[in-house]
């Protein structure tokens, strides 16, 4: 960890003494050069006794150390130039690398928490089944509250699997013509069973469209899931479906947290979570919204985020 933490400085400062070098080469040549000049025009006053002869002798002599020392000028602005954008490059480069790297230790880190948790659940639920004698409707309690544990990590491997594929533009889909209105009912009623009642579906017509219906699902349970996520217990959540200038348009309205300016532009990024910690206690890896975003491009939907009024955000997808 020493080793990658100084190369850069090391790296920094070899760059910084070839520029030093390098200048102060540039100097010492600019006064040879003039220095050169000079001995030409005093061996030429001593050769030549026309006094015409002498001074265009001396003009020649000027003009050539003239376009010399430009000659060094521009050279050098070419390698600073150079040098300049090969450090610059190297060092977005690097910015980049650190970034992805923090994004995956957090992506770890959330993933290894988020795998222990359900596991722990479902082996004290068998362990208590095994080891006491109980009710029948306690027994369907623990069994049902061990599915929805197992069915958690399914969907959490699922989402880690897709995410590897997601961008992978060889993804064939499977189209076909979907009723909206009836696929996010039948979706809200089967993954979100126990945050249906305060999910409100509106619609003002009937609106279909053209999608593969397994990866339609997967984006809409991505944002419900994340409305959800980060929003207060039992807070509402609308979900409007309506048709707009040949656009089939799906909103998906609720008063959490928000998400600010400068957090928009990242959150479809791999692993990015948001930062502050009224959100950070939210359980979640980065994976959710970046997979939505490939999978909407996939299909050549448009998706964009905006403020909720009064409080919280809006997820607005647009069917071509």
């Amino acid at each position: 960890m020493k080793y990658t933490a100084k190369t850069p400085w090391l790296f920094y400062a070899l760059v910084a003494y070839i520029v030093l070098q390098f200048l102060w080469w540039e100097v010492l040549l600019t006064r040879q050069t003039s220095q050169l000049a000079e001995e030409q025009k005093n061996i030429s006053a001593l050769h030549f006794s026309d006094k015409n002869l002498l001074e265009e002798n001396l003009k020649q002599i000027e003009t050539k150390k003239n376009h010399q020392l430009w000659m060094h000028v521009g050279e050098g602005t070419v390698f600073l130039i150079l040098v300049s954008l090969g450090v610059l490059k190297i060092y977005n480069t690097r910015k980049k690398e650190n970034e992805l790297a923090r994004l995956q230790n957090n992506f770890l880190l959330s993933i290894t928490h988020e795998l222990k948790s359900p596991l722990a659940s479902v082996k004290l639920q068998l362990q208590t089944l095994q080891k006491h004698n109980l009710e029948e409707t306690v027994k369907n309690k623990l069994l049902q509250k061990a599915l929805a544990d197992n069915e958690r990590l399914l969907r959490m491997i699922d989402n880690v699997l897709l995410a590897s594929k997601a961008e992978n533009e060889n993804n064939v889909l499977r189209l076909e013509k979907i009723n909206l209105f009836e696929t996010l009912t039948k979706l809200v009623e089967q993954a979100f069973e126990e945050n249906k009642s305060c999910i409100k579906i509106a619609f003002t017509e009937t609106v279909f469209v053209n999608a593969d219906e397994q990866f339609l699902s997967i984006i809409f349970s991505n944002l419900i899931e994340n409305a959800i996520k980060y929003s207060p217990t039992n807070s509402p959540i609308e979900i409007n479906v309506q048709s707009q200038n040949n656009y089939a348009v799906v909103l998906i309205k609720d008063e959490g947290y928000g998400i600010s300016d400068t957090e928009k532009e990242n959150v479809f990024k791999k692993f990015y979570r948001i930062g502050n910690e009224e959100t950070r206690s939210a359980k979640g890896t980065g994976l959710g919204l970046f997979i939505t975003k490939n999978l909407c491009d996939l299909h050549n939907i448009q998706i964009s985020i905006s403020d909720n009024n009064p409080k919280g955000t809006v997820f607005m997808l647009k069917f071509p």
